[in-house]
């Protein structure tokens, strides 16, 4: 489950976060109603981060899958003005594991 990430197991994890998020997972589903689709782009995505000339914040975290990681390293290298911030203790919903520390990553790097 993303929540946990491959390294921890939902018993690591704030029973009402892990509730919370079945929720929002059910949610999601049952709009789509059988309906959704994978919508593949014409052009690799990959292609596109070389033109991403804007200052970018790149948000990690220490328990998420190894591959998105690696995607945050890649990112941080290829973006010219990128700053990559890892933060501990989370998978891959940082934002609903530690909102606080999140939101200030965010509010930081806008001022």
């Amino acid at each position: 489950m993303w929540v946990s990430g491959p390294f921890r197991s939902l018993s690591e994890i704030d029973n009402d976060l892990v509730e919370k998020y079945k929720s929002m997972l059910r949610t999601n589903l049952a709009k789509e109603d059988g309906k959704g689709q994978i919508i593949l782009p014409s052009t690799k995505t990959i292609e596109f981060v070389k033109k991403i000339n804007q200052s970018t914040l790149i948000i990690s975290s220490d328990n998420d899958f190894p591959e998105y990681n690696a995607i945050a390293d890649f990112l941080n290298e290829k973006i010219v003005d990128s700053q990559k911030v890892m933060v501990t203790g989370t998978a891959h919903m940082i934002n609903l594991e530690k909102p606080l520390e999140f939101n200030q990553l965010i509010r930081t790097y806008l001022v």
